[in-house]
């Protein structure tokens, strides 16, 4: 079984901020706006439910994170080995 990370309003903030704001979030996650903003502003803890979901979308912008940092170590090793075969 996977750990559930216990997200706290700050985390929830920050993991809104990186997907494009509470609407986003929202969306992607299938919480209420509602609940989210209550969460932000430490009005309660999350359900175990909304914990899981909010965790979920966590983990697929960590994903997409590391393939982005990939793809830019691809791409910077491209243009160096273009640059040197161009060179030769």
């Amino acid at each position: 079984m996977e750990q559930i990370y216990m997200m706290s309003a700050q985390d929830i903030k920050e993991l809104s901020d990186s997907v494009g704001g509470v609407y986003s979030l929202s969306i992607l996650s299938d919480v209420r706006p509602a609940t989210i903003y209550r969460l932000i502003g430490g009005d309660f803890k999350p359900s175990a439910s909304s914990l899981l979901k909010l965790n979920m979308v966590l983990q697929e912008t960590e994903f997409e994170d590391s393939l982005n940092t990939i793809q830019r170590q691809v791409d910077n090793k491209r243009a160096e080995l273009l640059e040197e075969l161009n060179g030769k």
